[in-house]
């Protein structure tokens, strides 16, 4: 399990829980939806499950908009353009790719293994298959 604790906007639609289930698959991560809980409450359970790293996905319009990271502060906002599931991977490593453009954000989050690339995306890949694709917006 990694130490990344991620949940969501307050009232999360269909498409923004899916992207949780698969990102807490894919990084072994804790998951849970917000609901009515506050920032200090989301913070505190974190915490109680070792996550001293958060990841908020947020929407607008529906749809997961961006991808909110915070350790003690903020370390930053990745915008979300498109997203492309593919298929959740059975078993076996996840290899992380990301663009070089937000490497600061994730080298943060230490539990992370990952490469870099030029393009604006974020992959996760299993044995040379493209899991989930996380195109960024600007």
């Amino acid at each position: 399990m990694s130490n990344l604790y991620i949940t969501t906007s307050r009232k999360p639609k269909n498409s923004t829980r899916k992207l949780v289930k698969w990102l807490a698959i894919l990084m072994k991560a804790k998951k849970e939806n917000r609901g009515k809980r506050d920032f200090g409450e989301i913070e505190e359970r974190a915490k109680t499950f070792g996550c001293p790293n958060l990841l908020f996905i947020y929407e607008r319009h529906g749809n997961p908009d961006s991808l909110n990271f915070y350790r003690k502060n903020w370390l930053g906002q990745i915008k979300i353009k498109k997203i492309e599931f593919n298929k959740l991977p059975k078993r076996g490593e996840v290899e992380l790719v990301v663009p070089e453009k937000i490497e600061e954000i994730i080298k943060k989050i230490r539990s992370l293994n990952y490469s870099t690339h030029k393009k604006n995306e974020i992959v996760f890949k299993s044995r040379g298959t493209e899991l989930l694709k996380i195109i960024l917006g600007d």
